[in-house]
């Protein structure tokens, strides 16, 4: 069997027999994969800890032929601070299901488990739910390399700004972002219009390293926004 050191968050978990777990854990350089955690669910075993939801440790795990295992675990965040409101945790869970959905196993990216650890910081520190929640998919949806044009039209590639009358904002079928009013009209698949507000705060997420992207603030209505455009987007990644 072969070893290897990384670091990674914990996914997803499941209970195996009666005291066993089966781990979904997203690793710093190898991606995605699953592994068993012997005896965590036993209070006195050494991966309880390490083997809980959004745990984020440091771990040696082994590679057998057709199963990994974790034969080290020593714990750098736990955020418990989740755990302090519904909303908070309610966002974490979205954030884990969407990487567990979306990444395939083995498959690299550092970029995202690094904007998935800022993000369970940044709601551990208090940042509204919906903030974290909207950025979060902007700039995952820039990782799998679908950045949606923000600032000039996806189409005819005329600035989007207020200044347009009005020509801002609408989001037509298709992953490539927003579009003008003209191009919009003869597009004929408008879905819904992001106003001036929504279309500036992605712009800066999409601007923005994984430590600054939640840190921006808008009105609840800006935010939901942004969520429903991101939840759009997201939804045409995995048709």
């Amino acid at each position: 069997m072969k070893t290897f050191k990384t670091r990674g968050i914990v996914l997803r978990e499941a209970g195996v027999g009666e005291s066993d777990k089966i781990l979904t854990l997203l690793l710093k350089g190898h991606g995605k994969l699953g592994a068993s955690a012997r005896g965590a669910r036993k209070s006195a075993s050494r991966f309880m800890a390490a083997a809980q939801l959004f745990t984020y440790s440091d771990l040696v795990i082994t590679q057998g032929s057709k199963f990994y295992a974790l034969a080290q675990a020593d714990v750098l965040e736990n955020f418990y601070g989740l755990s302090e409101s519904y909303e908070r945790l309610a966002t974490a869970s979205r954030l884990a299901k969407l990487c567990d959905r979306v990444i395939m196993e083995h498959e690299p990216c550092d970029d995202i488990l690094l904007l998935l650890l800022y993000g369970l910081r940044a709601l551990c520190r208090g940042r509204p739910p919906e903030i974290v929640t909207a950025a979060f998919g902007l700039k995952f949806l820039e990782f799998n390399g679908l950045t949606p044009a923000c600032t000039f039209c996806a189409v005819c590639g005329e600035r989007l700004c207020a200044a347009a009358a009005g020509k801002l904002g609408a989001y037509p079928a298709g992953l490539g972002g927003l579009c003008c009013a003209g191009c919009a009209a003869e597009n004929g698949q408008t879905r819904f219009r992001l106003g001036e507000g929504a279309r500036r705060a992605a712009e800066y997420v999409l601007s923005s390293d994984n430590g600054k992207v939640f840190s921006f603030e808008a009105d609840p209505h800006v935010s939901q926004s942004l969520i429903n455009y991101t939840d759009a987007l997201i939804a045409e990644l995995l048709r």
